[in-house]
C-alpha cells in the first residue's frame, strides 16, 4: 500500500474524527489488501506453483508512506490518521505488514521521530525504515520489482495516488473483465471448496452489492456447480454473510 500524505484531504481527517475507525478509509484500504490483493497474489501462477496446492501463501505487504511536501502543521494534524492506522493494524491485521518505508521525510522529521514512534505499536515501529533520497530507489527495489514501483519512487509504473490498481499481464489473466476497466468499491476474494470467486461487495444506493466478477477454476462447457445460476449465487452469498457475521466487517 502507498500513502501520499500530502494528498490527504482535510475532509478525510474530519471524517476520521466523526466516524468509527472501522469505517475509515484506512480500514477499507487494509481490507482491500488482506481480503482481495493478498489472496489474489497467492493465486497467481508464479506464487501458486505449477502443481495444485504448491507455492507460497502471500500474507504480508510492503507499505510506502510518502511525506514529500508535508509541512510541520499538516504533519501534526495527521497524527490522528497515523495513530488510527497503527492501532487498527495491531488490532485487526497482526503480522500482515512486512515493512513500512518512509520516503520524502521533511527536514524536521528527525526532530519529531521520537514522538512519532510513540504513535505506533512497538511491533509496528521495528518494521519502519526511514529512507533518504540517496538510498530510496536502491532499497525499495530490493522488495518491489522495478516494473511495479511507481515512477515517483524511481520505478517504471505509471501510477499516481488515487488511481485504480494496474494489474500486470499475469494478473490480468486472473481478474476477468477487471483487466479492461476497474470498478469502484470493495472487492473480495472468497475461497470455497467448490472454486474460489472474486466478488464486488459493499453497497450501491443503499443496497448491498454481491456481484460475482470471476470464478476459479474456469468451468468446463456444460458443467454447472456452485457460483453458476441462482443456486450458486445464493451459496456464495451465504459464505460471504457468514464471514461478515464472524468478523463484524463489510
Amino acid at each position: 500500500m502507498i500513502y501520499v500524505l500530502s494528498e490527504v484531504r482535510p475532509s478525510d481527517l474530519t471524517q476520521i474524527g466523526k466516524e468509527d475507525p472501522q469505517l475509515s478509509e484506512i480500514f477499507l484500504a487494509a481490507e482491500y489488501v488482506t481480503r482481495f490483493t493478498q489472496r489474489l497474489c497467492t493465486r497467481l501462477p508464479h506464487a501458486a506453483g505449477i502443481e495444485a496446492g504448491g507455492g507460497d501463501t502471500i500474507n504480508k505487504s510492503v507499505n510506502i508512506i510518502d511525506l514529500s511536501n508535508v509541512g510541520l502543521r499538516k504533519f501534526w494534524n495527521l497524527r490522528r490518521l497515523l495513530q488510527t492506522a497503527s492501532s487498527m493494524a495491531t488490532a485487526h491485521y497482526p503480522e500482515t505488514v512486512e515493512r513500512i518505508f518512509v520516503v520524502g521525510a521533511p527536514y524536521f522529521f528527525p526532530t519529531v521521530w521520537g514522538l512519532v514512534t510513540r504513535w505506533f505499536d512497538p511491533n509496528t515501529t521495528k518494521k519502519i525504515f526511514v529512507l533518504g533520497a540517496a538510498q530510496q530507489k536502491e532499497t525499495l527495489l530490493k522488495y518491489i520489482d522495478i516494473k511495479d514501483l511507481p515512477e515517483r519512487f524511481g520505478g517504471q509504473l505509471k501510477w499516481n495516488m488515487g488511481d485504480h490498481p494496474m494489474p500486470d499481464e499475469e494478473a490480468k489473466g486472473m481478474v476477468g473483465r477487471l483487466a479492461e476497466g476497474w470498478i469502484d468499491g470493495p472487492i473480495r476474494y472468497i475461497s470455497r471448496d467448490e472454486g474460489d470467486v472474486l466478488m464486488a461487495v459493499g453497497s450501491v444506493d443503499g443496497k448491498l452489492r454481491r456481484e460475482v466478477l470471476v470464478e476459479y477454476p474456469p468451468r468446463r462447457p456444460g458443467v454447472t456447480g456452485p457460483g453458476t445460476g441462482v443456486d450458486g449465487k445464493q451459496e456464495t452469498q451465504t459464505q460471504l454473510n457468514k464471514e461478515e457475521e464472524e468478523t463484524g466487517k463489510f
